[in-house]
This record gives structure tokens, sequence and C-alpha cells, in this order.
């Protein structure tokens, strides 16, 4: 959840900046209100693995991934069990994403749907 520290905003959540050669397996991350990335974030890293992770009633986006090659998403669960006016999307791409891969994930469907593909060179599996 949300909180202030000297006025400024932190959002909460998982962010991801600036790494490479990460596992992020089997967290439970609920009720992130993160306006502008999601629940989990991902920006300018590569070879990262998001596998197995419960993401339960994101505010906006589930997972976001931003100018980030050869990431892989798969086996995570991102679902809404309440009323969610809000919800974008549960995984979200921008930018370059050359070799990442996103594949069996049980997702929930925001107003752009379960997926929002803004990048290039991404691949999307059932």
């Amino acid at each position: 959840s949300e909180y202030a520290h000297d006025q400024e905003y932190v959002p909460g959540g998982i962010d991801i900046v600036v790494s490479s050669n990460l596992i992020v397996s089997g967290n439970i991350v609920d009720g992130i209100e993160n306006e502008r990335g999601g629940a989990v974030t991902v920006s300018d890293s590569r070879e990262i693995t998001l596998q197995g992770n419960r993401i339960s009633n994101p505010r906006y986006r589930g997972i976001q991934i931003n100018n980030s090659p050869q990431i892989q998403v798969s086996g995570n669960r991102i679902f809404v069990d309440r009323e969610s006016p809000d919800l974008l999307n549960s995984i979200e791409t921008n930018g370059a994403g050359d070799g990442t891969l996103i594949r069996h994930n049980s997702l929930a469907t925001g107003s752009q749907g379960d997926i929002h593909d803004r990048g290039s060179g991404v691949t999307i599996q059932p």
C-alpha cells in the first residue's frame, strides 16, 4: 500500500531498476496502488525471470516491463477478488523488449485487456 515519507509518493511493490540476472519467484504482492508502474515493475534491466508470483488486487497494473530485454514472465497469477474499476491490465510492456517472453500466466482483464503490449520484440504465448 501507499504511505507518505517526507511528502514523497512511495507506492510500494517490487521495483527492479538497472539490474540483471535475477530470479523473482514465489512472492505474494497484494493491493499495490502504483499509478506509474505495476505491483512489480522492471525497468532498464535484462535477464530477469518473474515466475510463480501471486499478485492480488493491483490497482492499475500487475507487472510492468520497461525497456528491458530477455525478461521471462511465466507461471504468475494476477487476479482481483474485489471491485477494481481502475485496473488497466495485468501485464504491460513498453519500449525495447527483445527476447522477452510472456507465457503460461493466469491474468485478470482490465480496461486495456489482460496484456497490453506496447513494446517491441516481445513474444506472448497463452
